[in-house]
């Protein structure tokens, strides 16, 4: 089944060596069915290797955390997560072999077909 949600104009920024050192690995931005621009979501790799998208929240002052955008349900992170990362390896910003202390290179836009 096709999303209802098209992800498109993924933009990465790398992040510095030492917090890819540490899995994180850059900032993305992308638009949302042409219409919602997001920013602040952050591309990590975990412990296994495996990569991931993070989305934005904000911590309050007891120390809990509120998202200020994320999917519904797994389901959908999913699907958006395949998205961005289907369209970071079109602008040169993600290959599997790439150590997570290296930065990308290349432009900052793609988006899925």
């Amino acid at each position: 089944m096709a999303s209802d949600v098209q992800i498109s104009n993924v933009r990465f920024s790398a992040a510095s060596r030492r917090d890819a050192a540490r899995g994180l690995l850059g900032f993305v931005s992308c638009m949302i069915n042409g219409a919602l621009r997001i920013d602040g979501l952050t591309l990590r790799r975990t412990l296994d290797g495996q990569f991931v998208v993070a989305f934005p929240a904000r911590t309050d002052a007891r120390g809990d955390k509120h998202y200020i955008i994320r999917p519904t349900d797994n389901a959908a992170r999913l699907d958006f997560e395949e998205q961005i990362l289907a369209a970071l390896p079109k602008i040169g910003r993600l290959h599997p072999e790439t150590p997570s202390h290296a930065p990308f290179s290349g432009r900052d836009e793609g988006s899925r077909p």
